[in-house]
Protein backbone atom coordinates (compact mmCIF):
# COMPACT_ATOMS: atom_id res chain seq x y z
CA UNK A 1 0.00 0.00 0.00
CA UNK A 2 1.81 2.92 -0.89
CA UNK A 3 -0.71 6.42 -0.38
CA UNK A 4 1.91 8.93 0.20
CA UNK A 5 2.74 10.62 -3.18
CA UNK A 6 5.66 13.48 -3.67
CA UNK A 7 5.64 15.92 -6.66
CA UNK A 8 6.66 18.85 -8.00
CA UNK A 9 4.64 21.30 -10.02
CA UNK A 10 4.06 24.20 -11.57
CA UNK A 11 0.20 24.86 -11.31
CA UNK A 12 -1.14 28.25 -10.51
CA UNK A 13 -2.29 29.22 -7.11
CA UNK A 14 -5.55 30.18 -6.23
CA UNK A 15 -6.11 33.99 -6.21
CA UNK A 16 -9.49 33.35 -3.95
CA UNK A 17 -7.72 30.95 -1.15
CA UNK A 18 -3.90 31.80 -0.79
CA UNK A 19 -3.51 30.04 2.47
CA UNK A 20 -2.87 27.13 2.96
CA UNK A 21 -1.34 26.64 -0.59
CA UNK A 22 -2.79 24.06 -2.81
CA UNK A 23 -6.18 24.97 -2.96
CA UNK A 24 -5.97 25.14 -6.82
CA UNK A 25 -4.54 21.19 -6.84
CA UNK A 26 -7.28 19.74 -4.56
CA UNK A 27 -9.50 21.73 -7.09
CA UNK A 28 -8.28 20.33 -9.81
CA UNK A 29 -8.47 16.85 -8.68
CA UNK A 30 -11.92 17.16 -7.33
CA UNK A 31 -12.84 18.16 -10.78
CA UNK A 32 -11.18 15.66 -12.94
CA UNK A 33 -12.12 12.99 -10.28
CA UNK A 34 -15.56 14.21 -10.69
CA UNK A 35 -15.24 13.74 -14.50
CA UNK A 36 -13.90 10.06 -13.87
CA UNK A 37 -17.57 9.45 -11.87
CA UNK A 38 -16.02 9.25 -8.72
CA UNK A 39 -18.56 10.61 -5.74
CA UNK A 40 -16.30 13.16 -3.97
CA UNK A 41 -16.62 16.38 -2.36
CA UNK A 42 -15.55 20.14 -2.61
CA UNK A 43 -11.74 20.71 -0.50
CA UNK A 44 -12.21 21.79 2.18
CA UNK A 45 -9.18 23.44 4.81
CA UNK A 46 -7.24 20.87 6.04
CA UNK A 47 -5.77 21.68 9.94
CA UNK A 48 -4.71 25.24 8.12
CA UNK A 49 -1.77 23.59 6.37
CA UNK A 50 -3.44 21.27 3.40
CA UNK A 51 -6.58 21.60 1.52
CA UNK A 52 -8.72 17.99 1.71
CA UNK A 53 -10.97 16.07 -0.35
CA UNK A 54 -13.63 13.61 0.92
CA UNK A 55 -14.59 10.33 -1.49
CA UNK A 56 -17.20 7.71 -0.97
CA UNK A 57 -15.63 4.91 -3.02
CA UNK A 58 -17.89 1.22 -2.47
CA UNK A 59 -19.47 2.95 0.20
CA UNK A 60 -16.53 3.61 1.85
CA UNK A 61 -15.22 6.72 2.89
CA UNK A 62 -11.81 7.56 2.40
CA UNK A 63 -9.91 11.35 1.77
CA UNK A 64 -6.80 12.70 0.38
CA UNK A 65 -5.00 16.30 1.16
CA UNK A 66 -2.50 18.11 -0.47
CA UNK A 67 0.21 20.45 1.08
CA UNK A 68 2.55 22.18 0.22
CA UNK A 69 6.18 21.58 1.83
CA UNK A 70 8.60 23.67 0.07
CA UNK A 71 11.68 21.27 0.55
CA UNK A 72 14.61 20.22 -1.26
CA UNK A 73 13.20 16.89 -1.84
CA UNK A 74 10.19 18.25 -3.06
CA UNK A 75 7.64 20.91 -3.51
CA UNK A 76 4.60 19.00 -2.77
CA UNK A 77 2.85 15.93 -0.87
CA UNK A 78 -0.27 14.74 -0.84
CA UNK A 79 -1.68 11.82 1.64
CA UNK A 80 -4.42 9.18 0.90
CA UNK A 81 -5.89 8.52 4.05
CA UNK A 82 -9.22 6.12 5.53
CA UNK A 83 -11.61 6.66 7.74
CA UNK A 84 -12.35 4.11 9.34
CA UNK A 85 -11.47 4.57 13.16
CA UNK A 86 -10.39 2.15 15.99
CA UNK A 87 -13.67 0.97 16.43
CA UNK A 88 -13.86 -0.26 12.79
CA UNK A 89 -10.10 -1.66 12.66
CA UNK A 90 -11.29 -3.65 15.81
CA UNK A 91 -13.99 -5.06 13.70
CA UNK A 92 -11.38 -5.72 10.62
CA UNK A 93 -12.95 -3.61 8.70
CA UNK A 94 -10.13 -2.61 5.16
CA UNK A 95 -10.33 0.28 2.28
CA UNK A 96 -7.02 -0.49 1.02
CA UNK A 97 -8.94 -1.44 -1.60
CA UNK A 98 -10.58 1.78 -2.09
CA UNK A 99 -7.36 4.14 -1.30
CA UNK A 100 -5.88 2.12 -3.68
CA UNK A 101 -8.37 2.48 -6.59
CA UNK A 102 -8.62 6.79 -5.51
CA UNK A 103 -4.38 6.62 -5.66
CA UNK A 104 -4.25 4.82 -9.51
CA UNK A 105 -6.85 7.87 -10.88
CA UNK A 106 -4.92 10.43 -8.62
CA UNK A 107 -1.56 9.15 -10.57
CA UNK A 108 -3.24 8.71 -13.99
CA UNK A 109 -4.39 12.21 -13.48
CA UNK A 110 -1.40 14.36 -12.20
CA UNK A 111 0.95 11.97 -14.86
CA UNK A 112 -0.99 12.95 -17.78
CA UNK A 113 -0.70 16.59 -17.20
CA UNK A 114 2.56 18.22 -18.28
CA UNK A 115 2.53 20.68 -15.04
CA UNK A 116 3.37 17.92 -12.43
CA UNK A 117 6.50 16.22 -12.14
CA UNK A 118 8.87 14.01 -10.14
CA UNK A 119 5.76 11.80 -9.13
CA UNK A 120 7.50 9.05 -6.58
CA UNK A 121 4.63 7.16 -4.28
CA UNK A 122 6.08 6.46 -0.53
CA UNK A 123 4.48 3.39 1.79
CA UNK A 124 5.52 5.92 4.75
CA UNK A 125 6.20 9.33 5.83
CA UNK A 126 9.53 10.07 4.77
CA UNK A 127 12.34 13.23 4.58
CA UNK A 128 15.10 11.55 3.37
CA UNK A 129 15.93 11.53 -0.47
CA UNK A 130 17.72 7.76 0.29
CA UNK A 131 14.34 6.22 1.53
CA UNK A 132 12.60 3.68 -1.30
CA UNK A 133 10.23 5.39 -3.40
CA UNK A 134 7.76 4.14 -6.47
CA UNK A 135 6.82 5.47 -9.74
CA UNK A 136 2.90 4.28 -9.76
CA UNK A 137 0.71 3.16 -6.29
Amino acid sequence: MRNILRFKTHFPESPEYDHPKGYSISEFLYTELSKAQFNVHPPDNYNDFAWSVDCDINENKVFFFVGYLGTKVTDWQLIICSNIGLIGRLLRHNDEKERTKLAKAIHAILSSDDRFTDLRWFTKYTDSPKDIWYVEP
